[in-house]
């Protein structure tokens, strides 16, 4: 008999069919999840995401699809979000109650953290996964790491600041594609040639012109960057020679710690002064590029081969808010 919260399931094969595609991550999961046979419904449509992530905090685990806001929240039983619970438990098969992005109760409390990872990997057709950590102090983070084992981690994000996690963490999974730390991940951290789509260091690791000038990833956000006027004015006329970085698509930069005499930046370097707009949209929205209101200066340099950019200017609560974004066209 037909569950009545579903009554699509009394359509036939390619009702049913146009309909699921045309359902949200969260809908088609609860409807998968009503009987065996819709389970095997959705895998035979070979639905793909581009890549699944994982965010782990202490109070619960989410899973998200894609870029979407629908993000099934994997909670750990209370019991073990309590203080006087200090060892850490074990991560891969831990019963977890699901809840989809519109709060409904998915139907299949028993199933563990690595049911529901190798489920979503074989009805979405997708290995690729980008690991989020924001805490980890309730989780064994070697079981952590394992639910990952033969899968393609594109994208690691460490904000947990215990650095024998981050240590580890890194080394299973070195960057490959998107990195984004908020403190240093172990000590002795020196920024290397990252060659990455997106790189996006946070307040408490410092970055100076010389790590900047070694970069070679795409887009960059930084939250410290000690950098004097003379050298960030070196840094633009590098760029415009292409001698730093060819592949950078977007810099965001809050320099703090540093007095930067805006006027000297682009001297000697030809640039056009252009009404100030926000007009950037980012592969990858961050809070940095959204709290910021319009720019108070914008400027457009042209690089030796003909490549346009925008400078843009902020004044966020702390330092300078300096952007440069090159032309794609």
């Amino acid at each position: 008999m037909a569950d009545p919260l579903f009554p699509l399931l009394k359509l036939p094969y390619l009702g049913q069919k146009l309909v699921i595609k045309l359902m949200s991550i969260d809908e088609q999961l609860r409807y998968s999840t009503i009987s065996q046979n819709t389970s095997l419904f959705l895998k035979n449509l070979h639905l793909k995401v581009d890549f699944i992530t994982l965010r782990v905090t202490n109070e619960f685990i989410s899973i998200i699809m894609n870029s979407s806001s629908h993000i099934y929240h994997h909670l750990a039983p209370a019991s073990y979000s309590e203080k006087k619970h200090q060892k850490p438990r074990l991560f891969l098969d831990i019963p977890v109650t699901v809840f989809g992005g519109d709060e409904s109760v998915l139907r299949k409390p028993e199933w563990s953290l690595r049911d529901w990872r190798e489920y979503l990997v074989k009805t979405y057709n997708c290995k690729k996964f980008k690991l989020k950590v924001l805490s980890c102090d309730f989780y064994d983070i070697e079981s952590v790491i394992a639910l990952f084992k033969g899968l393609n981690v594109i994208g690691v994000e460490i904000q947990d600041s215990n650095q024998e996690n981050d240590r580890k963490i890194l080394k299973m999974f070195p960057p490959k594609q998107e990195l984004e730390l908020e403190h240093p991940p172990f000590e002795g951290f020196v920024l290397m040639n990252l060659n990455l789509d997106y790189l996006k260091l946070g307040y408490y690791i410092e970055v100076t012109v010389h790590n900047l000038m070694r970069m070679k990833t795409k887009n960059i956000e930084i939250r410290t960057c000690q950098m004097r006027t003379v050298e960030l004015n070196n840094f633009i006329k590098k760029w415009i020679r292409m001698e730093t970085n060819l592949e950078l698509e977007t810099l965001s930069l809050v320099l703090n710690k540093c007095r930067i005499d805006r006027n000297q930046v682009l001297n000697r370097i030809a640039h056009l002064v252009v009404e100030p707009t926000k007009i950037f949209t980012s592969e990858y929205p961050t809070t940095l590029w959204e709290e910021l209101e319009s720019p108070k200066e914008q400027y457009e340099i042209r690089r030796e081969d003909g490549k346009k950019a925008t400078i843009q200017w902020f004044e966020p609560r702390f330092g300078y808010g300096f952007k440069l974004i090159v032309s794609l066209e």
